[in-house]
């Protein structure tokens, strides 16, 4: 006759001890513990250079804008967005308009961002801080925007004096 394994014991080995359990418990506690903060520090970087991507694309977006229009296009940053208009005179319906990602901000009060000027409509209500691009695609300010991310950290938009050329910077 064939040799027939004992089923009763193999029944009675199924299954985990709860010291067992306890030990898997215990390791998925530790990743965690070190995964979660590591993974909001990547998520809030994302966001800050997902922003800050869009001031860029923004910023090249108005250049082009003047050239094919022939004419000043401005670009206000207020605490939450970015904008373009035709005229600050009546800006009436924005040209484009970016929203930040959740917890990056622009700080116009900031040391770093006192070089952009406030725009004003004439009754002198300000609209924002920025900077206007001419008829020939010729930035009006350079210098570095800086948006900051709810635990400080920061990420600048550079452009360049003469050429208007932008790059991100990382403090």
């Amino acid at each position: 006759m064939p040799w027939m394994p004992d089923l009763g014991n193999r029944n009675a080995e199924r299954g985990f001890t709860l010291i067992e359990l306890l030990i898997v418990i215990t390791v998925i506690g530790i990743i965690m513990a070190f995964g979660v903060p590591k993974y909001q520090g990547v998520r809030e970087q994302y966001r800050l250079e997902s922003s800050a991507q869009a001031v860029m694309a923004e910023l090249k977006y108005a250049k082009q804008l003047s050239m094919d229009r022939r004419k000043s296009i401005y670009v206000l940053l207020t605490a939450e967005r970015v904008s373009l208009f035709e005229s600050v005179s009546s800006p009436g319906v924005a040209v484009e308009s970016y929203g930040f990602d959740m917890g990056v901000v622009f700080k116009p009060d900031d040391a770093d961002n006192l070089w952009l000027p406030e725009i004003r409509l004439g009754s002198g209500e300000t609209l924002g801080h920025g900077l206007f691009y001419d008829h020939r695609g010729f930035v009006s300010q350079s210098g570095t925007i800086w948006l900051e991310a709810g635990s400080g950290r920061r990420v600048g938009i550079q452009i360049e004096k003469k050429t208007g050329h932008l790059f991100m910077v990382w403090p």
